[in-house]
């Protein structure tokens, strides 16, 4: 049996946070509405939002109980666990990610009955569902950290300035995460893309998350040859060529403009040449 927290139980509501928040802009006054009334039944369960123990809410019983459409609640959760606002376990109870947050301070936890709600009641309880919760949450943040490993990488290859928090990349790196991929398997596919198209008019531009961590793509591209070995080992970098081409490209814009067709057989001309990469 679970001991709820009684009906007297508040929680901080952060009022800038919620004027100026993600929730204002990802969702609609239906939905945010939806959100608030969530966070309250969530403070009567330790973050929960369940029947009981290990049962869920049906979808009707939640429309009814909140006078919400059915359809419109079975949206609306599906929209909050995509934009990770909740998880779901294995039984289908709901939970609020990083519920937390939404508790207050240790100062104000303290002054509440012991009764009532300890320190370790804003976290998740143990019982049939909080360790795929709690895993949940740990797996989230090691994909963040990878995440940031792989685009920092990618951006110091390329000379880009790629985001770690944009939500396609963390969408397209965590999907190949979750395939079993690891760091060293998108450093392979970074470097040898790299290694081909670095320097080419027309493919440096798909030097790119959106192009190299595609699922169509990504295989394929671990499995190829680069040119050359990766940077780190026993082999001349070939930055000094590349900042060369770089500079001969830059006067060359200077003098003719910016024509892709003039640039394109320049590239290919400069390219063509020795390793000296004299230029024109």
């Amino acid at each position: 049996m679970i001991k709820k927290i009684p009906s007297k139980f508040w929680f901080p509501f952060w009022v800038d946070k919620w004027i100026f928040g993600s929730m204002r802009l990802e969702f609609d006054p239906d939905e945010r509405s939806l959100w608030l009334d969530f966070l309250c039944l969530a403070a009567k369960d330790n973050g929960f939002i369940r029947a009981n123990e290990q049962t869920p809410y049906s979808l009707r019983q939640l429309a009814g109980l909140l006078i919400y459409d059915e359809t419109m609640v079975e949206t609306t959760i599906n929209k909050f666990i995509e934009k990770g606002k909740i998880v779901r376990d294995q039984n289908g109870v709901l939970y609020i990610t990083n519920w937390e947050k939404y508790c207050g301070s240790p100062a104000y936890r303290r002054k509440l009955k012991q009764r009532y709600l300890s320190r370790e009641a804003c976290q998740p309880v143990t019982q049939s569902g909080s360790h795929n919760i709690t895993e949940h949450n740990k797996t989230e943040h090691n994909i963040k950290n990878v995440v940031g490993q792989v685009i920092n990488y990618l951006n110091e290859k390329t000379g880009k300035k790629f985001s770690p928090k944009s939500e396609n990349t963390i969408k397209l790196i965590s999907g190949r995460i979750k395939e079993g991929r690891t760091l060293d398997d998108f450093k392979r596919v970074i470097d040898t893309k790299t290694s081909k198209w670095r320097g080419d008019l027309k493919m440096d531009d798909y030097l790119r998350p959106g192009t190299l961590f595609r699922p169509s793509n990504f295989e394929s591209y671990l499995n190829e040859h680069p040119l050359r070995p990766p940077t780190g080992q026993n082999i001349k970098p070939p930055s000094s060529k590349e900042e060369k081409y770089k500079k001969a490209r830059a006067e060359f814009i200077k003098k003719y403009g910016e024509d892709k067709e003039k640039l394109a057989e320049f590239s290919r001309q400069w390219w063509s040449k020795d390793e000296s990469g004299t230029g024109s």
